[in-house]
């Protein structure tokens, strides 16, 4: 996998220049919010308008329409001047040609010292191992109140959906829900709402933080569903014997290889300890599924000679005891040399379109942000 990651890199060349406006290239979206109100918190919405113009590009249409605006991410919204943000449109729409929803992100990637590559690529990764639910995203450009932003990628939200995470949402059904699911879980690294987040002390005496999405707040009875669910799931990846397979009742084997395979590919050493989506329908002896994937912000960022799971940055859960067993060390590697046999040179090629797509993009985003950290002073990346 080792050498499969250094000829991404090795392949990706984004030559920059400087601008002053937006580069004509890629689709704008405008935003006004009432009264010019600034966008400055992560909880409270900004009503405002928007519009989007496609700027000849034949698959997206012309939109406008009415909205709430808000400020999301944790790191990047707080060290950051160029900020991510959450949009809730007031209708239904099919923004950017992406499936019609209400809920959509603008991430800012302004942390992404590699061509804003990061994303695409892990996005990318995860849509041709179809790993559960890839979330679609277009590069555009962002006008929020006259004032160009700068690149941004408009992006789907993890969500219980239809056409996003398609479990049956407990939520809609209300406190008589059976609590075998469905569920929208993260693991997660920050500490949240005790409500919304169950905490559990693992074997290596490090503490599991289980963020539930969807139900966002639990009853008893949910809440007790859960933490057996976590509990059984954690003391099974803990048994020693590695010719165990009890792990596979509660967790969905290929699900999981096609997701821990794109982490390694990624060397993500967020990929078990943060913004870790995994979800499980409805039924008694339902498995969980893990994705969608979501912020490969810290990947690439050390050197290679290691899995993600060996001297990681921080942490990871569960994995570095998952790999352990044969059935599943066994699962992931055929995982990983069929996906390399069938599309590594597509990824190559995906690597040069997109770089060359948002090239201009690029050039003036790095003028409006000239003072901003990208890891190099042009933001250009050679190899």
């Amino acid at each position: 996998m080792n050498k499969f990651i250094l000829f991404l890199l090795c392949a990706v060349t984004t030559a920059v220049s400087f601008a002053v406006n937006p580069s004509g290239t890629l689709p704008v979206l405008t935003i006004h919010t009432e009264n010019g109100a600034a966008v400055n918190s992560r909880e409270t919405y900004v009503r405002g308008t928007y519009s989007f113009d496609p700027m000849g590009d034949e698959s997206m249409t012309s939109m406008f329409g009415t909205l709430e605006i808000r400020g999301r991410g944790n790191w990047t919204w707080t060290d950051f001047e160029k900020k991510p943000y959450r949009i809730k449109l007031t209708e239904k729409a099919a923004l950017g040609g992406m499936e019609r929803s209400r809920h959509f992100a603008l991430l800012a990637h302004a942390d992404d010292d590699l061509g804003f590559l990061r994303n695409a690529l892990g996005f990318k990764l995860s849509e041709l191992m179809h790993v559960y639910w890839t979330p679609d995203m277009r590069p555009v450009e962002l006008v929020l109140n006259g004032d160009y932003r700068g690149l941004y990628f408009l992006t789907e939200t993890v969500r219980v959906a239809k056409k996003r995470v398609n479990v049956t949402d407990q939520e809609e059904q209300g406190v008589t829900s059976d609590p075998t699911g469905g569920w929208l879980c993260e693991i997660d690294n920050y500490y949240e709402d005790p409500s919304e987040q169950v905490v559990l002390r693992d074997p290596d005496g490090e503490d599991l933080r289980v963020t539930h999405e969807s139900p966002e707040k639990c009853n008893a009875e949910q809440q007790k569903f859960l933490v057996d669910q976590l509990t059984a799931m954690t003391n099974a990846i803990y048994i020693d014997d590695k010719t165990s397979r009890e792990w596979e009742r509660y967790i969905d084997p290929d699900a999981l290889a096609r997701y821990f395979v794109v982490r390694e590919m990624m060397d993500d050493v967020e990929a078990f300890w943060g913004s870790c989506y995994f979800s499980r329908e409805r039924g008694q002896d339902t498995k969980w599924k893990f994705g969608p994937v979501w912020d490969f912000g810290y990947s690439y960022r050390r050197d290679w000679p290691q899995h993600i799971y060996e001297d990681p940055t921080w942490g990871q859960r569960w994995i570095h005891r998952l790999v352990r067993f044969d059935s599943f060390s066994k699962v992931y590697k055929e995982t990983f040399r069929k996906f390399v046999n069938a599309h590594y040179n597509e990824v190559l090629d995906y690597i040069s379109e997109f770089s060359a797509r948002i090239a201009a993009g690029a050039r003036a985003d790095a003028q409006r942000w000239s003072s901003q950290w990208y890891g190099n002073p042009d933001t250009s990346l050679t190899a």
